[in-house]
């Protein structure tokens, strides 16, 4: 299967910047796709999310959480 099967959050951290919260591996790859040549037009789904500071590291601990241990889910 090819293309993008879940988008990432990102949230807003200034006028006119945003911050990946959650897919910051797809995210990369992404950017290694478009500065590669291989892909110049790849578009990422992103969901904007409205959280603050403590509530975005939270869920990327969460993420991270669940790659360590892929068992416990």
């Amino acid at each position: 299967a090819h293309g993008q099967i879940n988008p990432i959050t990102i949230r807003n951290i200034d006028k006119g910047r945003y911050g990946v919260v959650l897919g910051f591996r797809r995210h990369r790859a992404a950017l290694h796709l478009v500065e590669s040549g291989k892909a110049p037009d790849f578009r990422l789904k992103c969901i904007t999310a409205k959280m603050t500071d403590r509530e975005a590291a939270l869920k990327n601990f969460s993420e991270n959480l669940h790659k360590a241990e892929p068992s416990a889910m």
